[in-house]
């Protein structure tokens, strides 16, 4: 009969401990949707991610080495525009205060840029006196938003589905080989 009891004393003991947790956490989101003013709006964050695959493949490039130039281009920027990707080969870039609203991107270590034809070497190594950058596309960033971009191919038939916010470049790296020699 004593368990009994203690475990309907708990028992009512716990819902209430839950209902008071529950009370307590309406309270407090409550009062911190109160103590934002109403007038002031929202800040939005706005992020792309930059997507480095190979040409040939279709396959990501693991610890790519994009430089990507948010609004105004200034070849002297190159070592604030770096981005390190991420192990499975996105780089991930606030686009807020974008002004112009595009980006260019330039990739190091690399064979060939994919987006071009013959001309790729001089793509290859980039010219602090602007001429790379003046050449390589510029992407809109509210169509990046919007529904993607998928950059050309020119290396193999390789492609990949537009996505919402992802920017997608086809590059071929160097090998070992030529990193080694460089």
């Amino acid at each position: 009969m004593r368990a009994s009891t203690n475990a309907k004393a708990l028992h009512s003991f716990g819902r209430t401990a839950v209902a008071f947790l529950f009370l307590l956490a309406s309270y407090a989101c409550g009062g911190l949707r109160a103590q934002q003013p109403a007038s002031t709006p929202a800040k939005s964050h706005q992020q792309i991610i930059v997507k480095v695959l190979n040409g040939k493949t279709g396959r990501r490039i693991w610890f790519a080495s994009p430089y990507v130039f948010v609004g105004t281009t200034d070849p002297r920027q190159l070592e604030n525009s770096y981005r390190r990707t991420r192990f499975w080969g996105d780089a991930h870039v606030d686009v807020s205060a974008a002004q112009p609203r595009q980006v260019r991107v330039w990739v190091d270590f690399i064979q060939r840029d994919c987006r071009y034809g013959d001309d790729f070497n001089q793509f290859r190594v980039f010219d602090y006196g602007g001429n790379t950058l003046r050449k390589t596309d510029a992407y809109d960033i509210d169509s990046i938003l919007a529904s993607g971009i998928v950059a050309p191919n020119l290396c193999s038939d390789k492609t990949q589905r537009l996505e919402p916010g992802v920017l997608t470049l086809y590059v071929i790296p160097e090998t070992f080989k030529q990193l080694w020699n460089n």
